[in-house]
């Protein structure tokens, strides 16, 4: 099955990326997050889930 996830932050990605991708499922991430504050905290999340994102070569959609 093609998913969609809609991602806060990588810590809570990953153990879900995970389960589904056991599970065989398409998974594309999806980010967007306009009420994190301050922007400090948006940045910080936005590189974990970069940095997770090389790491893995998974696909991740970004919207700002």
């Amino acid at each position: 099955m093609r998913i969609l996830a809609h991602i806060c932050c990588a810590p809570c990605y990953v153990p879900v990326h995970k389960r589904l991708i056991d599970e065989k499922h398409n998974v594309t991430g999806f980010w967007y997050n306009p009420n994190i504050h301050p922007f400090m905290e948006y940045r910080a999340r936005l590189e974990a889930l970069m940095k997770y994102q090389k790491i893995e070569n998974i696909e991740i959609i970004y919207r700002d």
